[in-house]
C-alpha cells in the first residue's frame, strides 16, 4: 500500500485552520496536483466547518469535483465564485468545468468573453482552441493555438492542442515536434502545468519513443520531490514547534496508479475516476476527450520471415546467377518476397546492409523495368558502376549531366523497353515526356532511394519529392518499394501519409509492408565529449587522429568550406596524410578514388561527401561539432566499420554548438517576406499569362533567394494553394502533321498552326496553347497522345516550370503562419534531439534505437556510457551512482563554485585552483569524464538540490538550496536521479 501525501508530510487534515491562508491553499493546490483529492475534500471540509471560506477555496473546490468526473457540480460551484468574483482565472476554470460537462456551445461563449476580456492573455486563446478542437473545428483551433503562440511563444497549453491536432491529422512528424516543444517550456517551470504534462507524458508513451518518455519521467518524478519538499518546508515554517522529516512512501505515490486515496462521492454513486498507467496528475480536461482515437504509428513487419522456403531460394538462385552472391541476408529476402507478390515494401536498414541489391535484383530477374528514384548524381554513377559489366548495359541514368540527344537516345530506349533499370532523380518526375515514355516500355515498380526524402519534414527534404505521389499515380500505381537508413516511425507514418494520404488504410494499395532490422551495429565505439572550445577540441582532434590512424583510414565531418580547409591543413602540419572535399574543390571525383585507393588516410569533409562512397575499412569517423540532426548523425557515423571490424564514431561538441545549430536552424526557415517576394515575382512574371512559363533564374532575379530556398518556397506557396505547380512544360515545341483526327480539340489545335500536311512547324509552346484555345495544362498530355495514335510527330525544347497563380486571401495567410510555425519548429525538433544524444547519460546506441525506432537497450558495451559505466561496476572501490550524487552535493557544502571548477575538483584535475584541491571531494570523480560529471550537476540542477546564482563580476556560481542543504545533512537518498 502506498503512503497517503498527507502521512509521507506527517500531516493531519483536521491541522489546516492552524495554517496561514497562503499556507492552506499551497497545501490544497499540492494535493490536487498530485491527485490526493479525498483528502483535498477533507481538508476543504475542515475549513467550511470553521467557518473559513474564500474564491480561492472555491476553485480548489471546483478542481477537487472536476478530478473525479463530476463536472456539473463543479461547474455550479463556479457560477457561485463568479457572482464573487469574476476575475480571468474564474472565467477559465468555469469554462473548462463546461467543456468537460459537454457543455461545448456554453463554453464557446465563455472562450469568446474572455478573448474580448483579455485578448492579449495567451490562456484565453489556448483555451478557444480546445473548445474549436472539440467542436471539430480545427482551422479554427489551430488559429486559436497560434494566437496564443504569438502572446506568448512558450505557452505549453497551445503547443499541446497543436501537437493533438497534427496527431489527431495523422502528421506525427509534426505532433511530436510540438509535444518536444511543449516540453521544453515545461523543462524549466517551477511547478509543471500538470494537466498539459500528463497529455504530453501520455503522447510520448503512446507513440512508444522510450527517450522522451524517460526524460518526461524523471522530470515529473522531480517536479514532485521538489514540490513536495517545499510544502513540508511551508508547512515546518508555518505550524509552531513542527520541525517534522518527510515520511519515506513505500512507493513512490505519483507512479501510483490506484492509489489508497478514495475521491469524494455520494453514496449511492459509482465513482467515475479513470486509473491511470503512468504517473498521478489532475488532467481536467483533454482536447482530445471526445475526439477519434488518433491514427497509430504504422507498425514494422513481425518476427518470423515474410520469405517462404521456396522464395528465398529461387531469390538466392537469382542472386548467384546475376551477382555471384551465394546467399542472401535475412531482411533482403523478406524484401524482395513481398514486392515480388506485388507488395508496397517500406524497408529501413543500417548504411551498409545491402538495400541497393533489394531493387537491381528483381530489376534484372523480373519482367518490366525498375524506376529508381535517387536524390544524387553521385550515388547513382556509384550504384551503376558496382553493378556486373553485363548488367550495366541495360541501365540507364538520366540526369542533368546528360546533353540534348543522349537524353532523347536514352528515353527512346526507354519507350521501346530496351532496359531494365533506369535511375532518375526526383525532379524528372515533374516531366510528362518521362513518364509517357516509362508507360511505353513498362514500368512495373518504382523505387525510392533515401525515402525519409519524401516525408515533407525529412531531414534531406527535396521539394520535388513530393510530386512523386501524384507522379505515382499516372504511372498506373506501380507497386513502391522504399529504402532507407534513417526513418524514425514518425517519419514512416508520414512516408506513408505523402505517397496514399493514409496512415492506416486497410487496402493494400495504400499500405506498405515496413520491414525494418535494429539500429544496432556493436562494431562502432560511439562516443561524444564536451570540449571549452575550439581550441580544445583541435588539440582532442590531432591526438585522436594520431592514434586512430594507425589503424586505417577515417573522415572528419565540420560544417563550413573553409573549416574543412583549416583542419586539413592542420592535420598536415601535425604530419597526417590529410585532404579537404567540399562542393567547391575542382577534383572531388579524384580524391573520391585516392580515398577509396587508400593514397589519402583522411579525409574532412561536410556532408557533400559519403554518399556512394562505399569503402568497407574506414576505421574512424569524427564529428567537429553537432550534426544538424540525428538522422544526419546516424548515416554519417554509420559509414565507419561495414566490414565489421572494431570502428571509432567521436562527436566533439562545445556548449556554443546548441546556439549555432538553433541559429542555422533559424535561418533555414523560409520567412514570410520570402513567401511574399517570389509570391510577387510569380505575379508580376504571370501577369500576362497564368498559367505561364517560369525558370528558376527568372524568379530568382531581383529577390536575392538562393535556388532551395525558391524551391521550397514555391512548395509552401503549393502547400497553401496561392499557387499550383503543374507537369514542367516545354518552351517551345515542333510539330509535323502525318494524318487527320476526328477530335475537335485536334482540328482547333491544326487551325492554330496554320500547317500543312506533312511539314514541321515550331511554335512558342504558350502561344500555341492560347491561339488554340487548349489550356497549357493539357497540351502536351494532348500531344503526346496524338502522337501515339500517329497523327503528328511531337518533340520539344526547352523545358521549365509551369505554374498557375491563385489570390491571395485571409485563409491563405493563415496557412501560410501556421505551415511556418510548424516549419520553425520541426527545425526546433531536430536541434533538441541531437542535443539530447550528446548530452544523454544514458547507452548511446540504445538512445539512437530508441528515437530510430530500433531494439531497446540499456547496455551496448560499445559506448563511452556503458563502458564507463562497466568500469564502475567492476570496480567495488568506486562510488556507486547514487553515491556520485551525494558527493556533488558535498563539493558545495562549503560554498559556491563554478561549473567549469566544480567539474575540474570532483575529476581531480591538476589544473584546478589550490582551493579546489583543498576540497575533501576532491578527485571522488575521477573515473568519470568530463562530460558525465556536467551531467549529474545538470541533473541536480533541475531536481532543485543546487541553483546557479548571478556574481557580482557576471559570472555564475553553483550553490546548494536549502533542497540540497537538507539533503546534505540527512544523507538523502538519490536514486531518484540515477
Amino acid at each position: 500500500m502506498a503512503n497517503s501525501l498527507l502521512e509521507i508530510l506527517d500531516f493531519q487534515s483536521d491541522q489546516i485552520t492552524e495554517l496561514t491562508p497562503p499556507t492552506q491553499n499551497h497545501l490544497l493546490d499540492f494535493l490536487i496536483r498530485w491527485e490526493g483529492y479525498h483528502e483535498a475534500f477533507d481538508c476543504l471540509a475542515k475549513l467550511g466547518e470553521a467557518g473559513i471560506t474564500s474564491t480561492d477555496l472555491l476553485d480548489l473546490q471546483a478542481q477537487i469535483l472536476l478530478g473525479v468526473e463530476r463536472s456539473k457540480e463543479a461547474f455550479r460551484v463556479m457560477e457561485a465564485r463568479l457572482e464573487q468574483n469574476n476575475d480571468l482565472a474564474g472565467w477559465l476554470l468555469y469554462g473548462r468545468c463546461l467543456l468537460e460537462a459537454r457543455q461545448k456551445r456554453k463554453a464557446l461563449q465563455v472562450a469568446k468573453r474572455l478573448t474580448d476580456m483579455q485578448g492579449n492573455a495567451p490562456s484565453s486563446w489556448s483555451f478557444l482552441g480546445d473548445v474549436h478542437h472539440q467542436r471539430n473545428k480545427r482551422t479554427e483551433a489551430e488559429r486559436a493555438y497560434l494566437q496564443s503562440l504569438q502572446i506568448e511563444a512558450n505557452w505549453p497549453a497551445a503547443q499541446i492542442g497543436l501537437m493533438h491536432l497534427h496527431q489527431r491529422q495523422g502528421d506525427s512528424v509534426t505532433a511530436m515536434a510540438y509535444a518536444v516543444r511543449a516540453y521544453a517550456a515545461m523543462e524549466g517551470m517551477t511547478y509543471l502545468p500538470a494537466d498539459e504534462f500528463q497529455q504530453l507524458l501520455d503522447y510520448f508513451a503512446a507513440v512508444n519513443d522510450a527517450n522522451w518518455t524517460g526524460a518526461a519521467s524523471r522530470l515529473l518524478q522531480n517536479a514532485f520531490n521538489r514540490e513536495l519538499a517545499d510544502i513540508h518546508a511551508a508547512l515546518n515554517s508555518t505550524q509552531p514547534g513542527r520541525q517534522t522529516a518527510l515520511a519515506k512512501p513505500k512507493i513512490n505515490p505519483q507512479i501510483n496508479s490506484e492509489s489508497t486515496q478514495k475521491p469524494p462521492q455520494k453514496p449511492s454513486q459509482k465513482s467515475k475516476t479513470k486509473p491511470r498507467n503512468s504517473v498521478r496528475i489532475m488532467r481536467p480536461v483533454s482536447p482530445d476527450s471526445t475526439l477519434p482515437v488518433p491514427e497509430p504509428l504504422p507498425k514494422p513487419a513481425p518476427k518470423g520471415s515474410l520469405a517462404s522456403p521456396a522464395e528465398e531460394k529461387a531469390l538466392t538462385a537469382a542472386a548467384n546467377d546475376l551477382f555471384g552472391f551465394t546467399s542472401l541476408r535475412p531482411p533482403q529476402a523478406e524484401i524482395m518476397a513481398c514486392a515480388r507478390r506485388g507488395e508496397h515494401v517500406l524497408a529501413i536498414l543500417p548504411t551498409g546492409a545491402g538495400k541497393s541489391l533489394c531493387y537491381q535484383l528483381l530489376a534484372f530477374a523480373d519482367p518490366g523495368m525498375t524506376l529508381v528514384i535517387s536524390p544524387l548524381i553521385a550515388l547513382m554513377k556509384d550504384q551503376i558502376d558496382n553493378l556486373p559489366p553485363k548488367l550495366q548495359m541495360q541501365t540507364l541514368a538520366i540526369n542533368s549531366t546528360l546533353s540534348g540527344q543522349e537524353l532523347r537516345t536514352a528515353t527512346e530506349r526507354i519507350a521501346q523497353g530496351d532496359v531494365k533499370l533506369i535511375y532518375a532523380a526526383p525532379e524528372r518526375l515533374r516531366q510528362l515526356t518521362f513518364l509517357h515514355a516509362l508507360g511505353q516500355g513498362g514500368i512495373t515498380r518504382l523505387v525510392i532511394d533515401e525515402a525519409h526524402c519524401v516525408s515533407i519534414w525529412g531531414h534531406d527534404f527535396r521539394p520535388d519529392y513530393l510530386h512523386v505521389a501524384q507522379a505515382h499515380k499516372d504511372m498506373g500505381t506501380p507497386p513502391i518499394m522504399a529504402l532507407t537508413a534513417t526513418a524514425p516511425p514518425q517519419v514512416r507514418h508520414d512516408i506513408q501519409r505523402q505517397l496514399f494520404g493514409t496512415g492506416t488504410s486497410k487496402r493494400k494499395s495504400q499500405q506498405f509492408q515496413i520491414i525494418t532490422t535494429d539500429t544496432f551495429r556493436p562494431n562502432l565505439k560511439l562516443s561524444a565529449t564536451r570540449v571549452r572550445n575550439n581550441d580544445e577540441r583541435l588539440d582532442y582532434l590531432i591526438t585522436l587522429c594520431r592514434e586512430l590512424v594507425k589503424d586505417g583510414s577515417g573522415l572528419i565531418y565540420a560544417r563550413t568550406r573553409r573549416r574543412c580547409e583549416d583542419i586539413a591543413e592542420l592535420l598536415q602540419t601535425n604530419g597526417i596524410n590529410a585532404e579537404h572535399y567540399h562542393a567547391g574543390i575542382p577534383n572531388r571525383a579524384e580524391l573520391q578514388e585516392r580515398f577509396m585507393q587508400n593514397q589519402v588516410q583522411v579525409v574532412v569533409a561536410t556532408i557533400a561527401f559519403g554518399m556512394g562512397v562505399d569503402k568497407p575499412d574506414i576505421r574512424f569517423v569524427i564529428h567537429h561539432g553537432l550534426p544538424d540532426s540525428v538522422e544526419s548523425y546516424y548515416q554519417e557515423a554509420g559509414r565507419a566499420g561495414r566490414d565489421g571490424e572494431a570502428s571509432r564514431c567521436t562527436l566533439l561538441y562545445t556548449s556554443r554548438d546548441e546556439s549555432t545549430l538553433k541559429r542555422y536552424a533559424e535561418e533555414a526557415v523560409v520567412s514570410v517576406e520570402h513567401l511574399r517576394l517570389v509570391y510577387g515575382r510569380l505575379k508580376s512574371l504571370l501577369a500576362q499569362h497564368n498559367p505561364g512559363l517560369i525558370s528558376l533564374d527568372e524568379l530568382k532575379e531581383k529577390i536575392r533567394l538562393d535556388q532551395t530556398q525558391v524551391r521550397v518556397a514555391l512548395s509552401m506557396l503549393e502547400e497553401v494553394e496561392l499557387i499550383q505547380r503543374h507537369y514542367d512544360s516545354p518552351r517551345s515545341v515542333s510539330l509535323k502533321i502525318l494524318k487527320m483526327s476526328k477530335a475537335k480539340a485536334f482540328g482547333t489545335l491544326l487551325n492554330a498552326m496554320n500547317l500543312t500536311l506533312g511539314a514541321w512547324g515550331q511554335y512558342d509552346y504558350i502561344d500555341l496553347a492560347e491561339r488554340s484555345g487548349i489550356s497549357p495544362v493539357e497540351l502536351e498530355g494532348l500531344l503526346l497522345k496524338w502522337q501515339d495514335r500517329g497523327n503528328l510527330t511531337y518533340s520539344a525544347k526547352g523545358r521549365t516550370l509551369l505554374i498557375s497563380l491563385n489570390e491571395a486571401t485571409d485563409q491563405a495567410s493563415r496557412r501560410i503562419e501556421s505551415l511556418l510555425d510548424q516549419y520553425a519548429t520541426i527545425q526546433m525538433h531536430r536541434v533538441t534531439e541531437i542535443v539530447g544524444y550528446a548530452n544523454t547519460l544514458n547507452c548511446r546506441h540504445g538512445h539512437l534505437g530508441s528515437y530510430l525506432g530500433g531494439e531497446k537497450r540499456t547496455d551496448c558495451g560499445a559506448c563511452d556510457i556503458c563502458l564507463e559505466r562497466q568500469q564502475i561496476q567492476q570496480d567495488p572501490s568506486l562510488p556507486n551512482e547514487m553515491k556520485q550524487y551525494q558527493l556533488v552535493l558535498q563539493a558545495l557544502d562549503g560554498g559556491g563554485w563554478g561549473k567549469r571548477n566544480l567539474t575540474r575538483l570532483l575529476r581531480g584535475d591538476d589544473e584546478a585552483p589550490p582551493r579546489c584541491q583543498q576540497n575533501s571531494v576532491f578527485g571522488q570523480l575521477h573515473f568519470r569524464s568530463e562530460t558525465s560529471v556536467e551531467q549529474i550537476i545538470g541533473s541536480l540542477l533541475n531536481a532543485g538540490y543546487i541553483s546557479e546564482n548571478q556574481m557580482d563580476h557576471g559570472g555564475v556560481a553553483l550553490g546548494l538550496t536549502q533542497r540540497g542543504r537538507r539533503a546534505v545533512k540527512n544523507g538523502e537518498a538519490l536514486g531518484h536521479l540515477v
